[in-house]
Order: structure tokens, then C-alpha cells, then sequence
């Protein structure tokens, strides 16, 4: 998606910015704390599509997509003043640097079947290993972009479920395809 780099826009952007403002939930912003930038910004790509925003005026709308300790950086950093891929930048590089992916990756890799079974003894095996689907789902858009993978994902769901009875068979023979590798753990924890 072609983007104009520069920060000048004009007032007639102020409907669709408005339009932006009423689509966007608080969970959708980005916080400078637990999300991933990349993927935050992906959901206000898609929002300003959906309202009629073009990229020219993505500045202008910029700042609703940001909450909390990102927000204040936004504007302590005089951000406004700056093109949109220049902020965008910006705020990628102060709150998400190595240290953030390598947090990331420690939690990534701690994460597994067993542990969520053992957090949540009230729950029968198949709802924890949706909930370990979930948190994958979730948190892969915290690591590094070159981890963001199907193919890594697939390989931390196999090596998450290792030790699980239940599971045995659909890992015995893992299937590069995510889909199929969820499906085949679905039916073999039901079973």
C-alpha cells in the first residue's frame, strides 16, 4: 500500500478521522507495554480503509490508535510535527526493541499444554488446549518478525503438547500445515 510520507493533510480528512475514532475499541490500541506495534498498526490500516481515510491522511488519525504510556511518548515527543512513517518508526523503535522481542521469546518458550493444564484444574483438556491455541495465536505477534511463521508456530504448538498423553498421536507425525496440526490435536484430545 503506497504510502505519502509527508505530514501535511488537510482538514477534509476530520470526517473520516471521526469515523476512525467511533470504530476503534480500547483493545485494539497500542500501549507501548504488552502489544505488538506491527500488528496494531495492520488494525488501523484496515480501520482507515474501511472509513475512507487515504494513506495521505494517516497522520491525522495516527494518534487514535495509540493509548497510554504510547500515547504520551506521541505527544512528549512532538510527534504530530513528523511524517506518518517516521512516527510510526519512532514509536516501533522506543518501545520495541531487542530486549522486548527477547522477553517475548523467554515467554514463547515457556509456554506449554502441561503448564496451562496445571493453572487451570478446572478446566477439561481440550478447553486448555484451545486456551494454548489462543495464547500462541497472541503472543507471536510479540516476537521477532522473522518468528512470526506458521511454520514456527506449528513447531511451538508440537513441541508445547510433548508429554501430553492425549496428544501422542497427532504429534507423533506433525503436519507442517497449522490447520491441519490444530485439527489433528482437537480430535485427538476429545478422543
Amino acid at each position: 500500500m503506497p504510502i505519502n510520507n509527508s505530514n501535511t493533510y488537510d482538514n477534509t480528512y476530520s470526517k473520516e478521522a471521526a469515523t476512525i475514532a467511533k470504530i476503534y475499541t480500547d483493545s485494539q490500541k497500542y500501549d507501548g507495554t504488552s502489544d505488538s506495534f506491527d500488528f496494531k498498526l495492520t488494525i488501523f490500516y484496515d480501520i482507515c480503509k474501511r472509513s475512507g481515510l487515504p494513506p495521505n491522511g494517516y497522520m491525522i488519525a495516527f494518534p487514535i490508535m495509540l493509548k497510554g504510556l504510547a500515547q504520551e511518548h506521541y505527544y512528549n515527543s512532538n510527534l504530530s510535527t513528523r511524517p506518518f512513517l517516521e512516527a510510526c518508526d519512532h514509536i516501533r523503535n522506543f518501545f520495541e526493541g531487542p530486549e522486548y522481542y527477547r522477553k517475548n521469546l523467554t515467554e514463547w518458550n515457556a509456554t506449554s499444554l502441561q503448564g496451562l493444564i496445571n493453572e487451570n484444574l478446572d478446566k477439561q483438556i481440550y478447553q486448555c488446549l484451545q486456551l494454548l491455541i489462543d495464547k500462541l495465536l497472541r503472543h507471536r505477534h510479540g516476537l521477532h518478525p522473522e518468528f512470526r511463521t506458521n511454520l514456527f508456530l506449528t513447531n511451538k504448538l508440537v513441541i508445547a503438547c510433548q508429554g501430553i498423553p492425549a496428544c501422542r498421536i497427532a504429534i507423533s507425525n506433525p503436519t507442517e500445515d497449522l490447520a491441519q496440526l490444530i485439527s489433528k490435536l482437537q480430535s485427538s484430545v476429545v478422543a
